[in-house]
């Protein structure tokens, strides 16, 4: 949006401030938050998919502990297989929360934009309530991600 009125090199057009030359919001209209909040609220979707993944896994192994002395004859299979089935849930969500909880940092420190994303998507699947946000705000914060730290000629050796 163009402006009419210029004053002392700022331009006030729809509340928000932007410098002349540049394309920094200096008001409300910044979406530095995004990132930050994707960032919690992957930690939080992550803590919680692994503190869900290791009741699951102590639930399992506690129950399978009790149930062997038991004889169930044809039915113990069954139950072999159900544990089994929730033991690699257990995995699987403390493997998801790992990665959440990665790109949860990554996005706190607004770098590596590919892990931050994979890791609220990551966050969905354990806890959905905090997960679907994070990955909004991941999404929609992309900009404010830097790929790589810069690279100082001083502390590179070329071979």
């Amino acid at each position: 949006m163009y402006c009419r009125i210029e004053m002392a090199d700022l331009c006030y057009a729809m509340d928000n401030r932007y410098l002349r030359e540049g394309k920094i919001m200096t008001n409300s209209g910044s979406r530095r938050w995004m990132p930050t909040a994707g960032g919690v609220l992957n930690i939080v979707s992550g803590g919680i998919g692994l503190l869900n993944s290791l009741v699951v896994c102590a639930v399992v192994i506690v129950s399978r502990i009790d149930l062997s002395f038991f004889d169930f004859k044809g039915e113990f299979g069954l139950l072999v297989a159900i544990f089994a089935i929730y033991f690699a849930y257990g995995a699987v969500t403390f493997i998801l929360g790992i990665i959440s909880i990665v790109g949860g940092v990554y996005s706190l420190k607004r770098r590596h934009w590919g892990w931050a994303l994979a890791g609220s998507i990551c966050s969905a699947f354990p806890f959905t309530i905090t997960g679907v946000p994070a990955l909004v705000f991941i999404i929609m914060g992309k900009k404010e991600f830097s790929g790589q730290k810069p690279i100082h000629s001083s502390s590179q050796h070329q071979f």
